[in-house]
């Protein structure tokens, strides 16, 4: 039996989870560099202990798609939209290409769809190493793990069209969100994203400093 597929609604409000607001993933261009193989952070932070930490955060993407790029940190928004219009029932995230194209208020074509996998190439095949850098909600400490964004993804052909032309015959395309991130978003350390506001800025820099300073900003708010 088939899944049918959702319809979407433009809602301008998405979720974000902090550590990856915190933290880069992506690179901010629109093309893949070949002398960039890795994102590097290294910080220090006091804790609520008053214990001084330094923190390190290191992004490194497989050797034949490299590093996730600009546009991959949008199609990442839009798959959390999708994840959390669904209730964050399961990691695993079903969607169409059409979809996805929807919520970002792109152009529906071939090459669109076609970046929208190579999107999927890039974040399936990046590594995060963090050491004292991931916030743990549950045990309310930093702890050191190495993960992927996205753990697999299956996509179906579509043709593009006015809407989504995916043979009623085949099952959802979707992607699976890392246990250790999912396991993030359920302990409800993730914060509202006003996606229309995120969509409206020009430069990849920019939407990277809104999604950072909004962290910053909830952070203050919460505590």
């Amino acid at each position: 039996m088939t899944k049918k597929e959702p319809e979407t609604v433009l809602q301008p409000v998405g979720k974000d989870e902090m550590n990856l607001a915190e933290y880069p993933f992506t690179l901010l261009t629109r093309r893949v560099s070949e002398n960039q193989k890795t994102i590097e952070v290294q910080q220090q932070v006091r804790t609520e202990t008053g214990e001084v930490i330094t923190q390190s955060w290191v992004v490194t993407g497989s050797d034949r798609y490299g590093l996730p790029l600009a546009i991959d940190e949008d199609i990442y928004i839009a798959l959390m939209k999708i994840l959390k219009d669904g209730g964050f029932r399961d990691r695993t995230i079903p969607f169409t290409r059409y979809q996805i194209l929807r919520i970002l208020g792109k152009d529906i074509s071939k090459r669109e769809y076609d970046r929208i996998q190579q999107s999927l190439d890039r974040l399936v095949g990046t590594t995060i190493t963090s050491k004292n850098a991931f916030w743990d909600n549950r045990t309310r400490s930093y702890v050191s793990k190495a993960f992927h964004i996205f753990e697999s993804y299956e996509l179906y052909r579509e043709q593009p069209g006015r809407k989504s032309a995916r043979s009623p015959e085949l099952p959802m395309s979707y992607v699976v969100l890392s246990s250790f991130l999912f396991e993030s978003v359920k302990s409800g350390y993730v914060k509202n994203l006003d996606i229309e506001f995120y969509l409206s800025l020009r430069t990849p820099l920019a939407k990277r400093l809104f999604r950072f300073l909004d962290k910053k900003a909830y952070n203050i708010r919460t505590f």
